[in-house]
């Protein structure tokens, strides 16, 4: 080991840092935005005449400028480096205000006929959405949209729900105790262990842009509501298990649940969509009826 004194800064080896610094100023930081670009980066290192004392000079400086002007380089790249993240943080989260929703947009305020267009819809959801209305649709009190009469003809229909229980038993209901459904996955176990009717096994899908179970209620056309407590099938009552709404179900109906998770005053509450066809329902009554579907959208 030798006991001389290193002095750093008379290593020879700084001519290979010149070399290095040379190489840095090839980097060409031009495709990133904000970024200066090599020339500039130069130009600015040259100008700094306190340190330098002459452009012509700059890379015979001595060691001590020599890390300076390295640390300086170092300084204006990053200088761009910071300047180009902030403009792409900005373009990734800066995007153009979404139209808020006005009376005439809302799809709730709809009595009647509604007039084709774009809507939102806030009501009976725990996830506002927008979606895409086409024309000849009416709009029942209680959400229904529909086209023809789905329910005693061969007409369709789409509608939203917050659903908080479900029937044990759609055919027989009197009596039994409503089951809670505070969330998705307890909404699609509810409907999956319902009896009275068969139900197809439950497809994870994605819906409006968003994680969602579908589920299909398929009643037959020859089906008999002989010793139930109402011809007609009980789906699930009105939030909070009130009878003033619910959803029946019919003969020779399928019914398309989707269900999503949703959040209302911190509580959990899922929301179920559900579109209504008849075994004779026109196609073209059918395609407008998808087209609803694929037209949700669900927003912040």
């Amino acid at each position: 080991m030798s006991s001389g004194t290193f002095d750093p800064m008379h290593d020879d080896r700084f001519d290979h840092f010149d070399g290095e610094i040379r190489r840095f100023l090839d980097l060409d930081s031009s495709q990133i935005d904000g970024a200066p670009s090599r020339v500039d980066m130069l130009e600015r290192l040259l100008d700094v005449r306190d340190l330098v004392g002459g452009r012509q000079r700059t890379f015979r400086a001595t060691p001590t400028l020599r890390v300076l002007i390295a640390v300086g380089l170092l300084l204006a790249l990053l200088g761009g480096a910071f300047a180009a993240g902030a403009f792409w943080e900005q373009r990734s989260v800066v995007v153009a205000p979404t139209p808020k929703p006005t009376p005439g947009t809302l799809l709730e305020m709809q009595v009647g006929g509604v007039v084709p267009g774009p809507y939102w819809a806030t009501a009976r959801t725990s996830v506002p959405f927008t979606l895409t209305m086409p024309g000849g649709w009416l709009r029942e009190a209680d959400g229904n949209v529909h086209l023809g009469d789905p329910w005693a003809s061969n007409g369709v229909a789409f509608n939203s729900w917050l659903v908080t229980h479900v029937y044990p038993d759609s055919c027989r209901w009197q009596g039994t105790t409503l089951r809670a459904t505070g969330s998705r996955a307890e909404l699609v176990a509810a409907l999956i262990a319902q009896k009275g009717h068969a139900m197809s096994s439950p497809a994870e899908v994605v819906f409006g842009g968003v994680p969602a179970t579908r589920l299909q209620i398929i009643i037959p056309t020859y089906y008999d509501g002989t010793g139930c407590d109402d011809p007609d099938l009980r789906v699930w009552p009105y939030p909070g298990g009130g009878d003033t709404d619910i959803l029946w179900v019919f003969g020779g109906e399928t019914v398309t649940v989707y269900i999503i998770d949703g959040v209302i005053a911190g509580e959990s509450q899922p929301t179920a969509f559900y579109t209504i066809r008849k075994v004779d329902s026109r196609p073209v009554d059918v395609a407008a009826l998808d087209a609803i579907v694929e037209s949700v959208r669900f927003q912040p």
